[in-house]
C-alpha cells in the first residue's frame, strides 16, 4: 500500500491485488489439500509433512543465504 500525502488514507496498487489474490488462493487450497491427504495418509503423518515441507521452504531464510 502506498502511503497518500494529502490524507492518511492508503491507495491499493494492482500488486496488492494481485498480492491477496494468491495469498487466498495458496491459504484457501490448504484446506482441500489437507482434506484429500487424510484419505491415503493419517492425520500424524500429514502433520510431519507439513512441518517438514515448511521446514524445508525456510532453509533459505534460516540460514540467511
Amino acid at each position: 500500500m502506498i502511503k497518500t500525502e494529502e490524507s492518511s488514507s492508503y491507495t491499493i496498487t494492482t500488486k496488492d491485488w494481485i498480492t491477496l489474490v494468491m495469498l487466498s488462493l495458496i491459504w484457501g487450497s490448504s484446506f482441500i489439500l489437507i482434506k484429500k491427504s487424510l484419505v491415503a495418509f493419517n492425520f500424524v503423518e500429514v502433520g510431519t509433512l507439513r512441518l517438514a515441507i515448511s521446514f524445508l521452504a525456510f532453509i533459505p531464510f534460516f540460514l540467511k543465504i
